[in-house]
This record gives structure tokens, C-alpha cells and sequence, in this order.
């Protein structure tokens, strides 16, 4: 059996290994789902544990497999991640005083929450969240963003200040990388242009880009020099003659990344052109 359940992202899937029912169709109940996880129990209340055998399917065993990424969905969370935690609750002990608290409080209580930006605006203030799942990022803010309204207004003092408060999704901006650059001897064309195309996309990546993987801060794009020396670092055995970045504004407008000035911006991995050059010229273009 498989169950389709959320927008179009999870599916929840149930096999009997020993190829039979032991009592008639019965299968075990979804008996909770919240965003990013799934519960099972039996109809007793026992737990589902993976890989254990499941009354009353005698004999099998059930699998609950996420096929792709789900609205909100993130790994377990590791000691790192634990130990930062910890050190911000200490910091902002349930309240939101600061742009620092409102990214600690929103971003430990929903995980599925990556980071946030404050921007005051006379008596507003806006909060821009950037989700996880990036791929359909505006689907996962909808799921969330009353959600954080809510969680903001209970712990923070910004109804008693008279701000309004508005949250809101960032403005992505996709870069476009031309690169002209001479490669070592003896290494293949398209393979090189292939390998250069994934790094870029990898490295403007808003969520698990930039150097570290850590992804991109909420109001900034990247700048060329950074990014020549990406791809510089990653690809030592290349020469990169030149590399030019144009962000497409949401208004249709290419512009150079350095003249984007918008507190909401982030990049998006728009098409990129690899040129390869010999000593002498052109070798070719895609």
C-alpha cells in the first residue's frame, strides 16, 4: 500500500514481507503527522519501531520511506547543533528582545526554519524566514509563516511598542555565471564545463552554499572575487581568466550582483556559461 499525503512532496509507503495479511485487510493507522515527521502506532498504542515486526502483519515488517525531501523536513540534529541550541536559549531564556533572539527563538522552535532577517520599516518590522526546503520554499512558508507570527507576538514586547509585525518570505535572486577559463592539458572538455556548472551551483545555494556549506545571510549576494576564489579552490588544476555574475531582478532587469541593494536578497543558481580557452584563443563554447 502506498499512502500520498502533503503537497505533492511525501509519500508514506507500507509492505507486508510475508506476502499475507495474518488478520483480513487491517493495516496499521497513521495516527499522527506533523510537519517533516511521521508517527506510527499499532492499534494497541505500541510504538512502530524500523525493521520490527508489526501485529498483525505476523511475519513482516513495516517500512515508512520519504522518497523525496519533505515541506519542512531536516535531519536529526547533531551535537553541534545541540550545543548551539543550548548556549542561545541561556542567551534569550524564552524571550525576544533583539534581531539575534528572534532568529534563535524562531529557528530552535521550527526547525524547519533556517535562519531570519529583522528589517524595521517606520512602525513595521519585518522578519524575512528562509526555509530548509528551498526547492519549494514557497509552499514550506506558507505551512509556517502564521506559525512564526504567533510564536513572535507571545514572546516578544512588539504589540506594547506599537510595531506591527510582518512575516514574509526573502527575495531570490538567480545568478548567472559567464566564465572564461583555460584548463590542464589532456583533461576533457565537457566533463570540465560539467564539473564547473555544479560547483557554481552548489556554491549559490541559499541554504547549504557558500564556502562552508552553511548557506548565504538573508540580504546579500555574491560578490565575484568570492567566487572566483571558489571555484579556484575547488578546481586548483584550472586557470580562470575572467568571471562576470548578473543577478535577475524580479522586475526582469539582469543587474550586476554589487548593484543589488535589497535587505531581503538571496541568491538562486540561475544558467551559467562556461567558456574554455587554449594559449591562444577560443577552444570552445557550449
Amino acid at each position: 500500500m502506498s499512502t500520498r499525503f502533503g503537497l505533492r512532496r511525501w509519500w508514506l509507503c507500507l509492505r507486508d514481507d510475508s506476502g499475507r495479511l495474518a488478520q483480513g485487510r487491517r493495516f496499521p493507522c497513521l495516527r499522527e503527522l506533523v510537519c517533516g515527521a511521521v508517527l506510527l502506532r499499532t492499534e494497541n498504542g505500541g510504538q512502530c519501531g524500523k525493521g520490527e515486526p508489526l501485529s498483525p502483519l505476523r511475519g513482516g515488517t513495516l517500512r515508512a520511506v520519504t522518497l523525496t525531501e519533505g515541506f519542512g523536513g531536516s535531519g536529526a540534529e547533531g551535537r553541534p547543533a545541540f550545543l548551539r541550541r543550548a548556549r542561545a536559549l541561556r542567551h534569550h531564556q524564552g524571550r525576544c528582545v533583539s534581531a539575534a533572539d528572534v532568529d534563535q527563538l524562531v529557528c530552535t522552535q521550527l526547525r524547519d526554519v533556517l535562519r531570519t532577517r529583522c528589517v524595521r520599516e517606520g512602525d513595521i518590522l519585518y522578519v524575512a524566514a528562509l526555509m530548509r526546503d528551498v526547492s519549494c520554499h514557497e509552499a514550506a512558508f506558507a505551512l509556517r509563516k502564521e506559525t512564526i507570527c504567533r510564536l513572535l507576538e507571545r514572546t516578544s514586547a512588539l504589540p506594547a511598542l506599537g510595531l506591527n509585525l510582518v512575516v514574509r518570505e526573502p527575495v531570490f535572486y538567480p545568478v548567472g555565471a559567464m566564465v572564461w577559463l583555460r584548463p590542464a592539458e589532456n583533461l576533457p572538455v565537457e566533463a570540465v564545463r560539467r564539473m564547473v556548472e555544479d560547483a557554481l551551483e552548489r556554491f549559490l545555494n541559499p541554504a547549504e552554499g557558500h564556502f562552508h556549506g552553511n548557506g548565504w545571510q538573508i540580504g546579500r549576494l555574491p560578490a565575484e572575487m568570492e567566487t572566483r576564489n571558489y571555484l579556484q579552490a575547488a578546481f586548483p588544476n584550472l586557470t580562470i581568466v575572467k568571471l562576470l555574475l548578473t543577478a535577475a531582478a524580479p522586475d526582469g532587469r539582469e543587474l550586476d550582483c554589487g548593484q543589488v541593494d535589497d535587505p531581503y536578497a538571496l541568491p538562486l543558481s540561475g544558467v551559467h556559461t562556461v567558456h574554455l580557452l587554449q594559449q591562444e584563443g577560443l577552444l570552445c563554447t557550449p
